[in-house]
């Protein structure tokens, strides 16, 4: 009979003694706090011990952190485990109960024992603020008594379950990990206003928005919201790869786009982080969900690392290339850049118009073009354009109009048009008011009237509130102004090719005009400019 080596028999008795390990912790169990017997777990320790370490070491499942650290603490993890495994095992007889405090107490000692003193002390602490936190409860459950008790949540998949205060409070202190604040003020605030058949989508828009309003005690409150936002978006989105197939078969999504995506849907995956979307306030994601994430059905299909990551896939190259996707996915969720709102609006679409503002004049002086002017203002506005438009060749009111030998109303009946095109054609079909900013130098006839258009006193017919103003300051006026003379104001029917000219060219043209037309109005340069 052949020879059997000893290390071959050392490892066959560890096999062994393995195999016994693993059958004892499968007939352990687990008294909890309440009462209630669960099976034994293994892996729940080691949930526990790597959150000790990574609350510790502030890394949070982050990919931009160092992989050798993390690669560390898993081993130290995986260890720790297998000792607290061990100890617990070594006093308890097959079939017997462990209590979840004696579990913690033998977490904190490996801790000790192995001189991961700074992890123990987080640790202890954590217990404490969770002791903390379930004293609490409980007196808040017994505050709310009877009413909290009768009360039905309906669920997102339609069934119907008692309300939990305790998975309520739970869920919030889970959701404040890291942050300066108090989950039970935030409970507190939030239980009278729960009511029977409340639904879970409903709650935690009540839970968000109490965090909220509780943002002037500390800062950190309006994170806490913006994480119940984004926990419950998690939800009821099904992520990037589902969210593009549905928004292409309802026509939104460039097919060369879409083609893209699922032909890449692996690498996609593998680059997005959703966990990103928990590090927003409340008002950025608020904003994000309202006007920047897609809807699919007048629902928000979009997570906000959804958009990055359309952004990113339509922006970086024309042929799908995982690192400039990668690198540019990386960069806007990280918040290094980000790209103008027609860009986060339109990446991927049919409508595919990226470009932020757009610099126009006025057509021409006549009915057919300003009316072409407004038409090309609105389609720009569709498509979340900004607009800036001088409107200098419009001629001035009491200008004899040709055509009809009549006289014309002047340039602020017209622009109360461009004001009710903004307000109409807002940008990306109700995402955002429409953007119109009007020019206009300072030799214009009407240009005392323009300078009223947006005060809230005086006649409506002279107002026009929602397009924004602006004046283009020749060097000729600033002169006028400091000696205090005398400004000549012009139409341009009348005196044409003043828009057109500036420096020496325009001073030149402005006095020939002014020696041609001693009749035009004149005004201190200085009470134009006051």
């Amino acid at each position: 009979m052949p020879e059997v080596s000893p290390t071959i028999i050392q490892k066959a008795i560890k096999v062994i003694k393995d195999k016994k390990q693993d059958l004892h912790i499968l007939s352990l169990s687990v008294i909890r706090r309440a009462g209630s017997i669960t099976p034994f777990k293994s892996d729940k320790i080691s949930n526990a011990i790597k959150k000790a370490f990574l609350a510790q070491t502030k890394i949070q499942n982050n990919k931009n952190k160092d992989k050798e650290q993390k690669d560390s603490i898993h081993r130290m993890v995986e260890g720790l485990t297998n000792k607290v495994v061990a100890a617990l095992t070594r006093r308890i007889a097959d079939g017997d109960m462990i209590h979840i405090e004696d579990i913690q107490d033998q977490v904190e000692l490996a801790l000790m024992r192995d001189e991961h003193h700074k992890v123990a002390r987080a640790y202890v602490l954590y217990r404490e603020q969770r002791a903390a936190s379930r004293y609490h409860t409980k007196k808040l459950k017994e505050q709310a008594g009877e009413k909290v008790s009768s009360m039905m949540v309906t669920k997102r998949d339609g069934s119907t379950e008692p309300v939990s205060l305790d998975k309520i409070t739970n869920r919030i202190s889970v959701l404040s990990t890291g942050l300066s604040i108090d989950p039970i003020t935030v409970a507190q605030k939030a239980i009278p206003g729960l009511f029977n058949e409340i639904t879970s989508t409903e709650i935690d828009s009540y839970l968000s928005e109490t965090a909220a309003s509780l943002t002037v005690e500390h800062p950190d409150y309006s994170y806490l919201a913006a994480r119940i936002k984004a926990n419950s978006l998690h939800k009821k989105t099904p992520g990037f790869i589902i969210a593009t197939k549905n928004l292409f078969e309802d026509g939104l999504l460039k097919e060369s786009y879409y083609k893209k995506v699922i032909e890449n849907a692996e690498e996609i995956e593998s680059i997005i982080d959703y966990d990103q979307d928990y590090h927003f306030d409340y008002f950025a994601l608020t904003t994000l969900t309202r006007a920047y994430l897609l809807k699919y059905k007048n629902e928000t299909i979009e997570r906000p690392q959804d958009l990055w990551m359309r952004v990113a896939i339509n922006v970086s190259c024309d042929e799908f290339d995982s690192n400039k996707v990668k690198k540019t996915y990386m960069a806007l969720s990280n918040g290094q850049y980000t790209h103008a709102t027609p860009t986060l609006f339109n990446s991927g679409l049919k409508m595919q118009q990226l470009s932020s503002c757009f610099l126009i004049g006025m057509e021409d002086d006549s009915i057919e073009g300003i009316f072409n002017t407004i038409k090309d203002c609105a389609l720009i506005s569709k498509t979340a354009g900004g607009i800036g438009m001088h409107a200098h060749n419009i001629r001035a009111s009491g200008s004899r109009i040709k055509s009809t030998n009549g006289k014309s109303n002047g340039l602020i009946p017209f622009l109360k048009i461009f004001n009710e095109t903004a307000k109409s054609v807002d940008q990306g079909g109700g995402k955002r008011k429409g953007s119109f900013a009007v020019y206009l130098e300072p030799w214009h006839a009407d240009i005392e009237k323009f300078l009223e258009l947006r005060k809230n006193t005086g006649a409506e017919e002279f107002r026009a509130r929602d397009l924004f103003y602006a004046l283009w300051i020749p060097d000729l006026f600033m002169k006028r102004v400091k000696n205090n003379e005398d400004w000549t104001l012009m139409s341009e029917h009348e005196c044409p090719g003043l828009s057109d000219n500036y420096g020496d060219d325009f001073d030149n043209l402005y006095t020939k005009y002014e020696k041609k037309y001693p009749h035009l109005e004149k005004i201190k340069a200085r009470s134009l400019m006051s």
